[in-house]
């Protein structure tokens, strides 16, 4: 079996025994400490890829919040708006042929959106 004796156990001096915890206890607390600076490591760049992700919706969305205003005449048609209806009112429309009327050479959508 694998138990040691007494006679085996003794003939290791304490000097001995000391240095091999000693030498295992400092391989220990470097793979520790490894193991907290890899951690740490790991965090920063998270956190690094965050602020980068979070910069760019920031970036991309800030369009968003931009406002354009144009000053367009509109001619309200009476064949577009009926009397009897306004909340049905083709209002759309008025904006729509306003526009065509400014810019009578855009046709195609591609030049709509320029």
């Amino acid at each position: 079996m694998n138990k040691l004796d007494n006679n085996s156990a003794e003939s290791f001096s304490q000097a001995e025994i000391y240095n091999k915890v000693s030498a295992g206890l400092a391989k220990r607390y470097r793979a520790e400490k490894r193991f907290r600076r890899l951690g740490i490591v790991a965090i920063a760049i998270s956190f690094a890829f965050l602020v980068i992700l979070f910069t760019d919706i920031l970036v991309k969305g800030i369009p968003a919040f931009h406002q354009t205003y144009i000053q367009l005449p509109v001619t309200f048609d009476a064949a577009l708006l009926p009397e009897s209806d306004l909340e049905r009112a083709d209002y759309q429309g008025l904006v729509k042929a306003s526009c065509r009327h400014l810019f009578p050479n855009v046709h195609g959508r591609r030049e709509k959106r320029q």
